[in-house]
């Protein structure tokens, strides 16, 4: 879900006259919100930033003038605003507010503030409507926290950021990117990373090419973990002050391009909105809320099976009560269901749209809440900040699915592509033989000749009945996508499972059975004996391994072959036993091996740091460079699989990596967050399928001794 930082007090009321357009801070909101872009559960109001927080970036003179309201009628000129309690208040929760956006960014991809921008402000004095530089602030905050290494500033206000630019001069972790009107304020330029400066009149192709030039660029060499975007409108030619002629729609194109180019990249992106001084309020909102609307299109997040969003304390459970309505009649809505995705906890509404979840896990979730005839909604949950009552709305579907009704779809689809579907997406494990799926006509196929690959997609619930593990499983499938050239695939969605009833004590104990059989060994069981730092002793081994092509196969036997010789020959050589030991292993590989495993046993410790429990208080952060080998030494490769891969038969073993560099948070129940940057070769890409998928509530059963 996308979060959006918001407090009322961001319309601060400003003498009559003023030429700052304060009002636009409320309209934005009430904008997204009537149009059904946003709901309530999108906005969250930030607390007021702490001076500790501030002073990593601001003088503390500086920072005490503000507070105790003795700021110098010219340093009042230069800002802008009259001094008053209420806007520092103001200012400090702004500030907080792209801070805390970070955290959400961190989490979905991008996170929103409805004020925040203010890029004039230096570290000892304010200018040009900025008091507090929130974007420094947080930036600061990021590196401070360990949260990001090298960051990304986006300034595509048509004032320069002159402000953010001194702060960062010297600091290298920081890369400021400024696009600004040449000949506009502020008239002393300080010096970015790098600046583009525009000429007057600057026109909107002329300002999207100059854009789609740079940042591409900079996105390779600078490589940030984390960016902010400060996406001001006053481009527009209809601004007052901004003497460029970018249209409203070039605008919109400029935000949806530094989106598109931020999320193939996956580096999360914290936007505040910055400047806008149109003379009708409405062509103001208008444009920000552009952004808003992008955004949420551009970073709707996708749950990848294993990837969950809650950490689990059996000992520590709450609920959810609220109301579920009609977004548009506001009429309370009976037999919608809402369950937690990835578990077997859920429920419906009442006949007076009332609903109560019971025994919700400590930590953050994913409520789905969905019905056939309106849009599925999901909701991001902290039981920690779980509100009294829930008041949900949802959009009737008369625009879902558009896609299908617009693009054909192949009538014989499930002849021609349901082998695939049912590979791919239930499995080929001795299991899947008793998974079946009890609805397939209600899944549609489109081939691309183009992609060469296979796009699935339904507008109802996928109906699974498991008689392996004996669970009944509802999923809502939001992708799936095969590519026949490269034989990769991926899907995404939300499972609720439901656990069957035994015939008899005969078939309960083969399911208990068969459950724990799945567990073991898989990324769930890893994931927990990692967190709990019980590796040994649940089985598992990590070492490093490196990929081997063709010519490094040839290159690392040519010189295993020369080294050979020469310690044969009792010549002197200089290289290490390791280096030596991994030329012996890699012009040892057989015809279908591509990597050799380094001896060295990976631990806890060189995978896994707390997170400041500020941020998550049971999350762990996972993160390393190359590709990893798990190995569980406690189960052997069932004779299916061997036959696929064609390798002996051996422990089973999995290859991760992390291929956008950004690590994942782990959890005590054994779930992960951003499991989309989390890649998988091996046992763990075969095995880990519906049909053997089990909830993340599922705790195995004790042996007894």
């Amino acid at each position: 879900m996308v979060k959006i930082a918001y407090h009322a007090c961001y319309a601060y009321s400003l003498p009559e006259g003023h030429r700052f357009p304060m009002l636009k801070y409320e309209l934005i909101p009430e904008q997204l919100l009537h149009e059904g872009t946003i709901f309530q559960e999108n906005l969250f109001e930030p607390n007021y930033c702490s001076d500790e927080v501030v002073l990593w970036t601001h003088d503390i003179n500086y920072l005490h003038k503000l507070k105790q309201q003795t700021l110098s009628a010219s340093e009042q000129r230069k800002i802008g605003f009259p001094q008053s309690p209420e806007l520092i208040e103001r200012e400090l929760m702004i500030t907080q507010g792209t801070i805390d956006c970070c955290i959400y960014a961190i989490e979905n991809g991008i996170a929103l503030n409805v004020a925040g921008g203010t890029h004039h402000a230096f570290a000892d004095r304010g200018e040009g409507f900025c008091l507090l530089n929130d974007m420094a602030v947080a930036a600061n905050w990021l590196l401070k926290k360990g949260l990001a290494k090298q960051i990304l500033i986006i300034d595509l206000d048509v004032h320069q950021g002159n402000g953010t630019a001194k702060i960062f001069e010297s600091d290298d972790r920081v890369f400021t990117f400024s696009m600004h009107g040449a000949h506009n304020y502020p008239f002393h330029k300080e010096v970015s990373n790098l600046d583009i400066p525009l000429l007057d009149g600057t026109d909107t192709d002329t300002y999207l090419t100059l854009l789609q030039y740079h940042l591409p660029g900079l996105l390779e060499t600078v490589k940030p973990d984390f960016a902010f975007y400060l996406s001001g409108v006053d481009i527009l030619e209809t601004d007052k002050f901004g003497k460029l002629k970018v249209s409203i729609e070039g605008c919109k194109q400029r935000d949806a391009f530094v989106f598109e180019s931020l999320k193939e990249k996956a580096i999360p992106v914290t936007v505040a909105i910055g400047g806008g001084y149109s003379p009708d309020i409405r062509t103001i909102v208008e444009a920000h809320c552009n952004t808003f609307r992008l955004a949420k299109d551009f970073f709707l997040m996708l749950l990848v099976i294993c990837a969950c969003f809650f950490s689990m304390d059996t000992n520590a459970q709450s609920s959810i009560r609220g109301m579920v309505l009609d977004s548009i009649t506001k009429q309370p809505l009976a037999g919608i269901n809402l369950f937690l995705s990835h578990t077997s906890i859920g429920t419906t509404t009442d006949q007076s749209g009332h609903f109560n979840i019971e025994r919700i896990p400590q930590g953050k979730f994913e409520l789905v809440i969905s019905s056939l005839n309106y849009e599925t909604r999901t909701i991001s949950i902290n039981s920690s900040q779980i509100t009294a009552s829930l008041q949900v709305l949802l959009k009737p579907t008369a625009n879902e699915l558009q896609e299908v009704i617009v693009e054909p779809y192949d009538e014989d689809g499930w002849e021609k592509w349901g082998k695939y579907f049912n590979t791919h997406f239930i499995g080929n494990s001795a299991l899947a033989a008793d998974c079946k799926l009890l609805n397939p006509e209600v899944v549609k196929f489109r081939f691309s000749r183009k992609n060469n690959s296979i796009r699935a997609f339904s507008r109802e619930k996928l109906l699974f009945e498991n008689k392996a593990l004996g669970y009944r499983i509802q999923y809502l499938l939001t992708k799936f996508e095969y590519n026949l050239e490269e034989r990769s695939f991926f899907y995404s969605g939300y499972p609720q499972f439901q656990e069957m009833l035994p015939k008899n004590n005969d078939e309960k104990n083969r399911w208990a059975k068969k459950r724990k059989e799945a567990y073991q060994g898989s990324i769930m069981h890893f994931m927990r004996a990692l967190y709990n730092n019980q590796l040994e002793q649940e089985g598992f081994e990590i070492h490093q391994v490196l990929k081997v092509d063709y010519a490094e196969y040839k290159r690392a036997s040519s010189l295993f072959k020369a080294y050979s010789k020469a310690i044969k020959n009792k010549e002197t050589i200089s290289i290490s036993k390791d280096s030596l030991e991994y030329y012996k292993k890699a012009s040892k590989l057989g015809a279908n091996e591509y990597s050799v495993q380094l001896d060295q046993l990976i631990t806890k410790e060189d995978l896994v740091a707390p997170i400041d429990t500020s941020i998550d208080a049971t999350a762990q952060f996972m993160g390393f460079i190359g590709w990893l080998r798990v190995t569980y030494q406690n189960k052997r490769d069932p004779i299916e699989y061997a036959r696929i891969t064609l390798k002996r038969i051996d422990h089973i073993n999995s290859d991760i990596n992390l291929p956008n560099k950004i690590g994942l948070s782990i959890y005590p129940n054994g779930t992960y967050f951003y499991g989309n940057n989390l890649f998988i070769e091996g046992y763990w890409s075969w095995w880990e399928k519906l049909s053997t998928h089990l909830p993340t509530d599922y705790q195995p059963e004790q042996t007894k001794h």
